[in-house]
C-alpha cells in the first residue's frame, strides 16, 4: 500500500538529550483557539483524506477541538526560550522542553491554562521506588506448526480469513515500547516486501526510527502482523500498520501518557481505523503521578481521555485491561482501558478460562469491562534478533490478548465497512460466549 504523508503537526527537532541538568518535558494547556487560521471546513490542512473519509462514512463531523493550537501562541511560547516539541489538536496543548524558570514565564502568558498535572511529566522519583518489572515473559516454542492456531480458532478468525477478510485495505496503530528487529523478522516479511507499514515515528527520542529499541511492541504487533504459515500467523495478516514509540520502559513515567496522546492524533491524522494498546498506567516512578482506583471512570486520567477522543473521531482503540489480576492491592483495570466506547480485552488460557493476572473491572462509574477477551496466556508470539534469527514462542499477558482481538476486529470491520466503530463493537461483544450476561471477569 502507497505510504500516507505524515501530516500530523509535529515539530521534528533533532534528538537531544533532555536528561540535561534542569531540563524537563512540560504539556503546556492553552485556553481557547480564538483567532485560529485553522477552519473545520478546511481539514486538509490537519488530516489526510482517508481520515476525512473515515468520518465521512460515521457521519462524524469536524469540531473546533480537532483544529490545531493556534500558531500565534505557540510562537509567543517558543520566543520565551522553550523547545517545541508537540502539539495536540485534541487537548489544545503543546510540549515543550525547558527549564523551571522558562515554565514559570510561559505559566504566566495570557493564553495559558496551565500545565497538564501541574508540573513537568518526566520527573523521577526522589526515594528508591522502582518500576515494576515486565511481566512479559517470553519461552521457546519447541512446535513450528501452527502455533497461533488455538487464539485464531477460538475467535473465528480462520473463518473470515477463509472468506478473504485478512484485514486487506484497514489501517492498524500500534504503540508500544519499540519494535526491535520487526523490520528482519521472517515471519513479519511481508509487510515490507508490500510496503504495508505506512508510517514510524518514536514519540520519546523525537526521531522516526522504532526498530532500534524496545522488546514489548515485536512481539505484540507479530500477534496481529505475522504470516508464516505452519509457524504463527496473525489475526490480521494483510492490515496495514502505523508502529508508534511512547513507552519508555523500563520506567513509568506520566510523558508516556502525552506521547500516547500525540501518537493517537497521528493515527487519526492518517486515517487509522484502529488503534491497539498493550499499554496501561496506574502507578507511576513519581508516586505524585499515581492514579486512583476512583479516577478510573474514563474522563480524568490522560490516556484515558486520549483513547476516548479517539473514538469520538471513528477511530476504534483495543486495549488491554492489565495484568493486575494477581495483585493484592490493585487488581483493576488500569487506564486507558477505563475510556468509554472502546473495547478493553481481557485474557484467557487456551481452554476458554480467565488468565488469573487478567486485570478486573468494573470502572469506577460502574462500567461492565473487560468487554470481551482472547488467548493472553502462552500466547503465540514470533521475535527476531538482531542478525534476523526468528523464532516463534510463547508469551503471556493481556498485552496479547488485546492485538490478537484488534486483528480480528480489523477483519470483521474489512467485511462489514458499511458499519461505524461503535456498531462494529457492538458486533463484537454481541460474538461473545457470554454476551448475554457479561461479567466483570
Amino acid at each position: 500500500m502507497k505510504k500516507f504523508k505524515l501530516i500530523f503537526f509535529l515539530i521534528f527537532i533533532a534528538s537531544q538529550s533532555f536528561s540535561q541538568k534542569g531540563m524537563h518535558r512540560y504539556l503546556v494547556l492553552l485556553k481557547d483557539k480564538v483567532n485560529s487560521p485553522y477552519s473545520i471546513n478546511r481539514p486538509l490542512e490537519f488530516v489526510n483524506q482517508r481520515s476525512i473519509d473515515r468520518r465521512i462514512r460515521q457521519d462524524i463531523v469536524f469540531t473546533a477541538q480537532d483544529l490545531p493550537p493556534n500558531p500565534t501562541y505557540i510562537a509567543a511560547i517558543k520566543n520565551t526560550g522553550a523547545t517545541i516539541w508537540y502539539k495536540s489538536r485534541w487537548l489544545n496543548a503543546v510540549l515543550v522542553l525547558t527549564d523551571s524558570t522558562t515554565a514559570e514565564a510561559i505559566k504566566l502568558l495570557p493564553f495559558v491554562k496551565g500545565f497538564e498535572s501541574g508540573k513537568a511529566l518526566d520527573l523521577s522519583p526522589t526515594g528508591a521506588r522502582l518500576a515494576e518489572s515486565n511481566k512479559m515473559k517470553v519461552k521457546v516454542d519447541t512446535t513450528d506448526y501452527g502455533a497461533s492456531s488455538i487464539q485464531n480458532k477460538m475467535l473465528g478468525a480462520n473463518c473470515l480469513h477463509d472468506e478473504g477478510f485478512k484485514g486487506e485495505g484497514m489501517l492498524i496503530a500500534v504503540m508500544d515500547d519499540g519494535f526491535s528487529n520487526v523490520n528482519v523478522d521472517a515471519n513479519m516479511a511481508g509487510l515490507f516486501a508490500e510496503n504495508r507499514v505506512v508510517a514510524t515515528y518514536d514519540f520519546e527520542r523525537n526521531i522516526p526510527n522504532v526498530y532500534d529499541i524496545g522488546g514489548h511492541g515485536n512481539v505484540v504487533l507479530s500477534c496481529i502482523a505475522s504470516n508464516s504459515p505452519g509457524k504463527i500467523v496473525g489475526t490480521a495478516p494483510k492490515a496495514s500498520y502505523a508502529l508508534f514509540r511512547t513507552e519508555v520502559a523500563p520506567n513509568e513515567k506520566l510523558i508516556e501518557e502525552a506521547n500516547y496522546l500525540f501518537a493517537a492524533e497521528a493515527a487519526d491524522s492518517l486515517g487509522a481505523d484502529i488503534i491497539n494498546t498493550s499499554l496501561g498506567y496506574t502507578t507511576f516512578d513519581y508516586s505524585g503521578y499515581d492514579h486512583t482506583l476512583e479516577q478510573m471512570n474514563g474522563k480524568t486520567a490522560l490516556a484515558s481521555r486520549a483513547a476516548a477522543w479517539m473514538a469520538k473521531a471513528g477511530i476504534l482503540p483495543v486495549i488491554s485491561v492489565g495484568n493486575s489480576g494477581n495483585d493484592p492491592i490493585w487488581n483493576k483495570i488500569a487506564s486507558p482501558a477505563d475510556a468509554d466506547s472502546i473495547l478493553a480485552v481481557g485474557a484467557v488460557t487456551k481452554t476458554e478460562i480467565k488468565a488469573d493476572f487478567s486485570s478486573f473491572g468494573p470502572t469506577a462509574d460502574g462500567r461492565i469491562k473487560p468487554d470481551v477477551a482472547a488467548v493472553g496466556s502462552s500466547a503465540a508470539v514470533s521475535f527476531a534478533n538482531a542478525s534476523g534469527i526468528t523464532t516463534v514462542g510463547s508469551a503471556s499477558g493481556t498485552s496479547f490478548s488485546s492485538p490478537i482481538m484488534a486483528g480480528f476486529v480489523a477483519c470483521i470491520w474489512q467485511a462489514n465497512k458499511n458499519l461505524t466503530a461503535i456498531q462494529i463493537i457492538e458486533k463484537v461483544k454481541a460474538l461473545g460466549t457470554q454476551a448475554s450476561s457479561p461479567n466483570n471477569l
